[in-house]
């Protein structure tokens, strides 16, 4: 028979264990909430404030959390706002209104790329979306009439690099944080396209590059950020015919795909298997309202396998965002509660667990 200290040593044990295995359960079930609901969750306890705002646990939910969405919207009085949401559409970030007409060109990690222009300039800004503050200096701000704008990681080097492409084909290229200017680089094809620079994708950032879509053909123009030279790659024109207007270009959980309008009610989402030998499959075909011009695939959620997608009848119609279940073949509406206009980008969550919650102390 156990002495009363060899029980007591015992229970403890026994005590720590249960602690230890409610300690990893609560863990598992917070790491997969969303970031705004995971905030209040700090106000618990001390120890529950101490948990979520460890490194360890911020780790495992970036794994496993959803991007926010980031998105401009548009008001009655004239001005635009940036907003993030989740994947439900509630808001979980708004900042503070600018004057005029702003465009959502680029999002990459937690930095979003717009631009406004008025009377044939532009004013080109890099907005750090964890503290709002713009990162681009007021000098290097300016410039002409956009065509085309972005941000991206150089895979080589890790160096952040900002683009612009104006209406004249020239190209420049700025390293942000090294101290350095605009400097022109290889100017792109005459092909490259148009007709997304407003309503769809635009400009895609992926794995140290961004891409375009070709004017002319379906094709895929990258711009590589290490070397700064343009390639072109074949797109799936043998399977894609139409008007290129209803082809738009995008990324789907590190994936670049193409997106097209197949007249009435459908949308087949193509996926680049292998850049090498341009190899696209048809992973998705959606059922989209009839007056939909295009159709912008944003993320395949973790939870269930959906595709998150965003449409709208013109370029400056409101956007319509929805989930598609391809178990059941549909498609859900996600109410928004903003007047979404322009594109919608992803930034990642994780940062806005450092955002301070008002708890008991």
């Amino acid at each position: 028979m156990a002495s009363p200290p060899q029980r007591l040593c015992r229970d403890l044990r026994s005590a720590a264990a249960a602690i230890s295995r409610s300690r990893d359960v609560i863990v598992e079930i917070l790491s997969w909430l969303p970031a705004k609901p995971l905030c209040r969750f700090r106000c618990v306890s001390r120890e529950w404030r101490a948990l979520i705002s460890s490194r360890a646990f911020a780790a495992t939910h970036r794994s496993r959390a959803e991007p926010l969405l980031v998105g401009m919207s548009t008001t009655v009085s004239g001005t635009t706002n940036l907003q993030l949401m989740d994947t439900d559409g509630a808001v979980v970030r708004s900042f503070p209104p600018r004057e005029g007409n702003w465009t959502l060109w680029a999002t990459l990690d937690d930095l979003a790329c717009i631009s406004s222009s008025s009377g044939g300039s532009s004013t080109l800004l890099v907005v750090d979306l964890s503290t709002g503050k713009a990162l681009l200096p007021a000098e290097d701000a300016a410039a002409g009439f956009l065509m085309y704008a972005s941000c991206g990681r150089a895979a080589r080097t890790n160096s952040l690099k900002v683009f612009r492409l104006d209406a004249h084909l020239t190209c420049e290229v700025l390293g942000l944080g090294d101290g350095t200017r605009w400097r022109q680089v290889q100017s792109p094809p005459p092909m490259v396209s148009h007709w997304n620079k407003i309503t769809s994708s635009s400009v895609v950032t992926l794995n140290g590059a961004l891409y375009f879509m070709s004017h002319d053909h379906y094709d895929v123009l990258s711009f590589d950020l290490d070397n700064e030279t343009w390639t072109e790659i074949p797109g799936p024109s043998a399977d894609i015919v139409g008007s290129k207007k209803s082809i738009s270009l995008a990324e789907l959980n590190g994936t670049l795909c193409m997106a097209r309008r197949q007249y009435p009610l459908m949308a087949d989402i193509w996926l680049l298997t292998n850049t090498d030998n341009s190899s696209w499959i048809k992973a998705y075909s959606l059922p989209v309202d009839l007056f939909a011009d295009f159709v912008v695939p944003l993320r395949l959620l973790r939870l269930g396998g959906e595709v998150l997608f965003y449409s709208s009848y013109d370029e400056r119609s409101k956007l319509v965002l929805q989930v598609y279940d391809p178990r059941s073949g549909k498609c859900t509406n996600v109410k928004t509660s903003t007047n979404l206009m322009g594109r919608i980008g992803l930034c990642s969550s994780t940062w806005i667990l450092d955002f301070s919650v008002a708890c008991p102390n």
